[in-house]
């Protein structure tokens, strides 16, 4: 409806709004367009943004999985890959970080990779 439209827009723009100065009310924004709105990909990418924000990374790697179910979309791929490596799973994320194929992914996302890739084989290498 209108109104619920209305209301998940209003809920985006101040999770936009207060990621940075203040990312537990920002979640809460997008909590509450979550329930609203949770079969819209921007929803859920922001559900899972502000998840990262606040270090909950199996919250953030579960929103981070269904934005990129509904959008086929793979340009949060690093962020992923961050977060499996916040959780303790370095090893998994080099897996998840080498299931695409890089050269179909935007320069900025390969370079975003490249990082995330990087501190999960640092993560690796200390666990050993």
């Amino acid at each position: 409806s209108k109104e619920n439209a209305d209301e998940v827009a209003r809920h985006m723009v101040m999770a936009a709004k207060l990621i940075l100065e203040d990312p537990e009310l920002a979640h809460a924004h997008a909590v509450s367009a979550g329930r609203r709105a949770g079969r819209i990909a921007v929803v859920r990418e922001t559900l899972a943004i502000t998840a990262y924000s606040i270090g909950d990374f199996a919250l953030a790697l579960r929103e981070l999985r269904t934005y990129r179910r509904i959008s086929g979309r793979d340009d949060q791929l690093p962020m992923m890959v961050d977060c499996e490596r916040g959780l303790g799973r370095p090893e998994k994320a080099l897996e998840l970080g080498r299931s695409v194929p890089r050269a179909g992914l935007p320069v900025d996302v390969q370079v975003e990779l490249a990082i995330a890739m990087s501190g999960a084989r640092l993560a690796s290498s200390c666990r050993a």
